[in-house]
């Protein structure tokens, strides 16, 4: 650490910025009981600091290493809408009208590219790792204690030494053999180097009304989460040194199925 007799110390400053880019268009239709709604982005956000005055600066002497995609790069966004009240046997006539009339169907599916994952490894990469016995000497650039990086303050980056693949597997979400620890440098690898999974959702529901007199109306009503229990992940280990790295971790929540009746009076 140049400033000898001193632990880490902090500073901020207006040395760092932003930029957003993206390609967004809107489309919504009604007519004849159908209402659609669909809107799309294609965007990309690129930063030297992904979190205001809640992340540190990997080098301090050369904060262009951490200018990359930010953590919350979504490059792909789409949402569509629909309800759509279906016209058949709309007054509820007779013992068919009341069967096959005041059917409502709606539902909202969302698709999203995951977000923008960077790498860390355990090990400050400037701290010697020697063991506490013995006589192996530090790796050239390190010495005890290094620069006191840790992954819960400033994460140190290991080496990107190859292309990194996208498998998109539970098992490996991308490839791991495209990293390797950092000794004696700053890592190769920079901020949000691959994405995360994505979301893929649908929820619809199944509205049935009953018109019971002028008054009156019975409303009964399934909604479906994740109507298709599509298995959605949404957690990826980017610790280097787990025995987790690179695997699916977590998932977002299966089907769930709410059922719900209303009376109107």
């Amino acid at each position: 650490v140049p400033y000898l007799g001193y632990s880490w110390f902090a500073d901020r400053m207006t040395a760092y910025g932003s930029n957003y880019n993206s390609l967004q268009f809107s489309l919504s239709h009604r007519s004849h009981g159908l209402m659609v709604g669909i809107s799309y982005t294609w965007s990309k956000t690129l930063t030297n600091l992904s979190n205001d005055r809640g992340q540190e600066t990997y080098d301090t002497y050369n904060p262009k290493l951490d200018y990359g995609p930010s953590q919350l790069n979504q490059p792909q966004t789409f949402v569509a809408n629909y309800v759509y009240d279906l016209p058949f046997y709309a007054r509820q006539k007779g013992f068919l009208g009341h069967v096959l009339g005041g059917w409502e169907l709606s539902g909202i599916t969302q698709m999203f590219s995951g977000m923008s994952q960077t790498v860390t490894q355990a090990a400050d990469n400037f701290d010697c790792q020697k063991p506490t016995s013995g006589t192996a000497p530090c790796a050239p650039g390190t010495y005890p204690g290094g620069l006191n990086m840790d992954v819960s303050d400033i994460a140190p980056r290991p080496d990107r030494v190859a292309p990194v693949k996208m498998l998109k597997k539970q098992s490996e979400w991308f490839s791991t053999s495209s990293f390797k620890d950092a000794i004696g440098h700053f890592g190769t690898s920079g901020n949000g180097v691959f994405l995360g999974p994505g979301l893929n959702l649908w929820d619809l529901s199944a509205i049935k009304n009953f018109n019971l007199g002028s008054d009156v109306k019975l409303q009964f009503r399934g909604e479906f989460f994740n109507a298709f229990n599509h298995t959605n992940f949404s957690g990826i280990d980017t610790g280097l040194n787990d025995s987790t790295f690179g695997q699916a971790v977590a998932t977002h929540d299966p089907r769930q199925i709410q059922i719900g009746t209303k009376l109107t009076f």
